[in-house]
């Protein structure tokens, strides 16, 4: 939709999706701030939120969610200049597709229970002494450190219900 993930601000996105209010929940690691996006084709709507821990992220969008249907949170959101059916991912991800399509795109999940379909990525590196983390990661004389992003999805009678998509842009021990 134009923006990437870990590298892109609420401001970015505003200028690709329209003006909206940024909001803030939560605390310490799970405080974060939001805006929201509502598409709506008369039959059907999805929501849109861009998230950004406020701890983590130093206002970049680290995590983007696909709602479908009706949520609580709805006036927050403006509706979104895009038609429903491009409320999707670059590579095509979307809410209300198949989830066999999903995992044909994705591969085999890393976990999978009735309802829940979880992709997880890794990127590990191995530390110099030169680098800042190599002493807070450092055991046993090695350090190293990872990076993750992942898709988690809720699934209903074979299709997504709804996705999350987070991207952690910082190697942590």
């Amino acid at each position: 939709m134009g923006f990437v993930l870990g590298r892109d601000s609420f401001e970015h996105a505003k200028t690709l999706l329209g003006d909206v209010n940024v909001w803030h929940s939560g605390d310490a690691s799970t405080s974060e701030d939001k805006i929201c996006y509502v598409a709506d084709s008369g039959k059907q709507q999805a929501i849109m939120v861009l998230a950004s821990n406020s701890e983590m992220s130093m206002g970049a969008v680290d995590e983007v969610r696909f709602l479908k249907g009706e949520v609580a949170f709805k006036d927050r959101c403006s509706k979104v200049k895009l038609p429903l059916k491009n409320l999707q991912t670059k590579s095509g991800l979307f809410v209300g597709m198949p989830v066999k399509k999903m995992k044909e795109m994705l591969g085999r999940p890393t976990e999978e229970k009735k309802e829940l379909i979880v992709y997880s990525f890794y990127d590990m590196k191995e530390l110099t002494p030169e680098d800042p983390l190599y002493s807070q990661c450092e055991v046993g004389g090695k350090s190293t450190a990872v990076r993750s992003s992942g898709v988690t999805a809720g699934v209903a009678r074979g299709f997504v219900q709804w996705l999350v998509i987070w991207f952690g842009p910082d190697y942590v021990c």
